[in-house]
């Protein structure tokens, strides 16, 4: 494998869907803690190893820090590298795999977006239509400025529209995201958050949780801040609207079967029980004592591990969760981001236009929020300068701009439970990471990327 020498280095942060961490140095030059938590480490890249990504990888099994994972890179659709340690099931052994099932969590929204793109290119569905249009309880919104009842509470100057969901500019929020009065009223309702759906079982259906929602006031007018939110639910109730369908079944049919994506799901079959990784949780972060041997840092996970491997399912089907609610292998998830890197094409056959493509790969938000968008979502200072498409982050270049594709490194996202990939469309190389551990704790996919293009892009050479 050939190695090239880094000639730039990135910032080394974690991009994920909690505030981003500070770093810290340490006692070892090549590894760094995040913060205060000994759970973190940081591994700057290394490409004069002989096994550049393993360099990377392999601290985190060393320190225990997760109980395995499966890692790929594609170019152009083919594998040109895959590395799996470890086990994505202590109990019963289970090898990571390309066929392994794991929950994906926010690596939905991309998923859910897709379909909303599929419906505007129907004509069923406008990107500056009012959300109150499907959903009655938006239509007179008010505004509780920064979340706090200290503030005057205001009438919406704004009305919602879809692109406000999709670029997370509605003014709603997420429980986790912000700590004020209104994240507070979130989580007393119980609204769209993993642990609600998991140890409650009499919160509704998704219509209620949308309808709550509608009752809250925002935390800001629409398209004034970019909030990271239970947007994308509500996205998902909006297809349920127009489709007279459950979005599982929805996605079923207008995405997973189109692009053959055979395990993808958000609700796994039983008889698929036995490739379902296992969710884990740090063992700092669970009062309980370990369930196994090898269980050294982390146990199974209360939040989602008696639904998943009893049931077969990441929630219980209550309702389906845009934002979080899909489960799917590696294989899968390289369809869907090489359909991307391939302009919407599935096999030759159009999925998605290019206007639709566009709109995913490009910068969405608008200029008046400035380079500091997703660090005032709650992302951190370390997010300085990047961007968001429908569904995607973008990663800047180097005294690049996010409006021009030529000039910013690549896409991508995360889930809570430590998923996470990455899309570079000038070098149609795309890579995945997947492990299971709830909450986030690993910082290494943003290293990843930094040395595939390094090792297989063509902008440095």
């Amino acid at each position: 494998m050939p190695n090239k020498i880094l000639e730039k280095k990135r910032w080394l942060g974690v991009f994920v869907i909690l505030p981003f961490l500070i770093q810290t140095p340490t006692d070892n030059p090549s590894a760094q803690e995040v913060g205060t938590n000994p759970d973190f480490l940081m591994v700057e890249p290394d490409t004069e190893a002989e096994d550049p990504f393993a360099a990377v990888l392999d601290p985190l099994m060393d320190a225990k820090l997760i109980p395995g994972f499966y890692f790929s890179v594609h170019q152009n659709g083919e594998k040109v590298y895959e590395r799996i340690k470890g086990s994505a099931d202590l109990q019963t052994n289970l090898t990571p795999s390309e066929d392994t099932i794991y929950f994906m969590a926010s690596m939905t929204k991309p998923i859910v977006t897709a379909a909303v793109l599929k419906l505007v290119e129907q004509g069923k569905l406008s990107l500056t239509q009012e959300v109150s249009d499907f959903l009655p309880s938006f239509e007179h919104l008010t505004v509780l400025p920064n979340g706090s009842y200290e503030n005057q509470m205001l009438s919406a100057k704004t009305k919602m529209t879809i692109h406000h969901l999709l670029t997370h500019t509605s003014g709603l929020t997420y429980t986790f995201a912000q700590n004020n009065d209104l994240a507070e009223n979130y989580r007393a309702l119980g609204i769209m958050s993993i642990e609600s759906l998991i140890q409650d079982n009499d919160l509704g259906d998704l219509s209620s949780h949308v309808e709550k929602l509608g009752e809250l006031p925002l935390q800001n007018h629409p398209g004034e801040q970019m909030i990271y939110s239970v947007s994308t639910d509500v996205l998902g109730k909006i297809i349920e609207a127009i489709t007279g369908e459950e979005l599982s079944s929805h996605i079923e049919k207008s995405i997973f079967s189109q692009l053959d994506m055979s395990d993808a799901t958000f609700w796994v079959e039983p008889e698929k029980a036995d490739r379902l990784a296992r969710l884990y949780a740090p063992l700092s972060k669970v009062s309980s004592s370990p369930d196994c041997q090898d269980c050294k840092n982390y146990i199974a996970s209360p939040l989602l591990d008696e639904n998943i491997k009893n049931f077969g399912q990441a929630i219980p089907k209550t309702w389906d969760s845009g934002g979080a609610g899909s489960l799917m292998t590696a294989r899968d998830w390289t369809k869907f981001v090489t359909m991307i890197l391939n302009g919407g094409l599935h096999n030759n056959k159009k999925f998605l236009t290019k206007k639709s493509v566009e709109l995913m790969t490009s910068h969405q938000l608008p200029a008046k929020l400035g380079s500091n968008a997703l660090v005032k979502a709650g992302m951190g200072p370390a997010a300085t300068g990047f961007g968001f498409t429908y569904g995607l982050g973008i990663a800047p270049e180097k005294n690049g701009t996010l409006n021009n594709p030529e000039s910013y490194d690549y896409l991508f996202w995360l889930g809570a439970a430590n998923t996470a990939f990455w899309i570079d469309p000038v070098n149609k190389l795309s890579g995945i990471f997947l492990t299971q551990l709830y909450p986030i704790r690993y910082p290494s996919i943003f290293q990843l990327q930094e040395v595939a293009d390094q090792m297989f892009g063509s902008k440095n050479e």
